[in-house]
């Protein structure tokens, strides 16, 4: 039996096809898929441009076999994941806060998570930086000091 696929569109016209588990990690997707899975096209139109589309699924296709459905922690980790951070390192800061906005839009915690994790690093990152020029640290005196007393920003 071949897999559903859905195609998911862009507010720019561009047509990504997608299988279940791909769309089964976004709530608000999976609800649309149930609109239209008795209709023939199983196209869903979103408000989302290309740019943040395609690396939204590009995403979910690393976690669509995913053995358990992911629940978002409170507290948040601390870390990204191996995975994330991989993909992370492709996705520029320029897109960083609207992938986030867009993640919380189609609602896909774990993405959520990752964006936030990803963003909350590269803030560290640029006050580490900044403090190293205005207070004569070396950066690895710089991390030994937010490892003892920084845990979350």
């Amino acid at each position: 039996m071949a897999e559903t696929t859905f195609i998911l569109q862009s507010n720019d016209d561009k047509t990504f096809e997608v299988n279940k588990k791909v769309i089964a990690q976004s709530l608000v997707l999976s609800e649309m898929m149930e609109l239209v899975t008795d209709s023939e096209t199983k196209t869903i139109p979103l408000t989302i441009s290309s740019i943040l589309l395609k690396p939204i699924i590009d995403y979910c296709n690393l976690y669509q076999d995913a053995s358990e459905e992911y629940v978002m922690k409170d507290p948040p980790p601390m870390s990204l994941t191996e995975k994330d951070s991989e993909f992370m390192k492709d996705i520029s800061n320029d897109i960083l806060e609207d992938l986030t906005n867009a993640a919380n839009y189609l609602n896909i915690p774990r993405l959520i998570d990752a964006c936030l994790l990803h963003l909350r690093d590269q803030m560290r990152l640029n006050k580490i930086k900044n403090n190293q020029k205005t207070i004569n640290f070396t950066y690895e005196e710089q991390q030994k000091l937010y490892e003892k007393y920084v845990t979350w920003l």
